[in-house]
């Protein structure tokens, strides 16, 4: 876990005191350091997400940046390949969930939060959006705006493709060539 709870509470600080113009400069230096993030969030608009909804998935990637400032770390730009990759592993785990009943359903939610990489920036976007769903007028799209600041969370706790070659065993390698050394002998 690189970003702290105290890193998370200084961005949002600093996100409620930024004039549209900073923000904007802000939207910029995403741009650059980001742009499939920032991407991710654009093209909801071709979901029929509202500019109003949109709004709120702009507000977490402008905290979720600040927070990644605030906290020193450094990511990897991410790209379109590892957000697609999480994503699927996201949906993958809900439907997994869901399939299994309500009950189910509550324990792999609880799961995956006490099991998240970047845990209190899944806490605090997770409070966020319970307070912008409540506040809003539920629509199909929703789901959209959901997945996209979720995701983004995913990318920054996992922002490179988890490799898919099994790690080597200790002393398999050793043996094998000592194993093949002693049979040509």
């Amino acid at each position: 876990m690189l970003i702290q709870p105290e890193n998370i509470n200084t961005a949002e600080r600093r996100l409620r005191q930024l004039s549209l113009t900073e923000k904007e400069r802000l939207i910029e230096q995403i741009f650059q350091a980001q742009p499939h993030l920032l991407a991710s969030v654009l093209v909801l608009k071709q979901f029929n997400v509202s500019p109003e909804k949109m709004e709120f998935a702009i507000h977490v990637l402008l905290l979720v940046y600040l927070s990644m400032l605030e906290s020193g770390g450094k990511w990897p730009q991410i790209s379109e390949r590892v957000q697609d990759i999480n994503l699927n592993r996201m949906t993958a785990e809900i439907k997994t969930a869901e399939s299994a009943g309500p009950n189910a359903f509550d324990e792999a939610i609880i799961t995956f939060a006490k099991d998240h990489p970047e845990l209190p920036l899944y806490i605090t976007v997770t409070e966020h959006t319970r307070g912008w769903l409540a506040a809003i007028s539920a629509e199909e799209s929703d789901k959209y705006v959901l997945l996209c600041v979720l995701n983004i969370i995913e990318c920054i706790a996992h922002p490179t493709p988890a490799n898919k070659a099994s790690p080597p065993r200790k002393g398999r390698g050793k043996n094998r060539k000592q194993r093949s050394r002693h049979t040509t002998h």
